[in-house]
């Protein structure tokens, strides 16, 4: 059995300012951990798992008009978690 651990760290992605032009963007995130662990079932065969988590990431900023800017007094945000499992299969050939 193999084990595995990480940790990944991203500078703050966007900006407070920007937060309303990427409210539809992908996830970001500033911290994620994870670990896994695979399991050989044969010499050809075996089975992964892992875990990760990105740690609680947000940004506020104002509402924005074409043409006009930022509105004052408006904010908009956007907040997020994760949790991520997945499960493999490997097979030599």
């Amino acid at each position: 059995m193999d084990g595995r651990i990480g940790y990944t760290y991203s500078s703050d992605l966007i900006n407070d300012e920007d937060t309303f032009f990427n409210l539809a963007s992908d996830l970001s995130y500033q911290h994620v951990t994870g670990c896994g662990m695979t399991y050989h079932l044969t010499e050809n065969v075996s089975v992964s798992g892992a875990y990760n988590y990105i740690w609680e990431w947000g940004s506020t900023g104002p509402y924005n008009l074409p043409g006009v800017g930022a509105v004052p007094g408006t904010e908009v945000a956007t907040q997020a978690d994760t949790h991520i499992a997945t499960v493999g299969v490997n097979v030599r050939y």
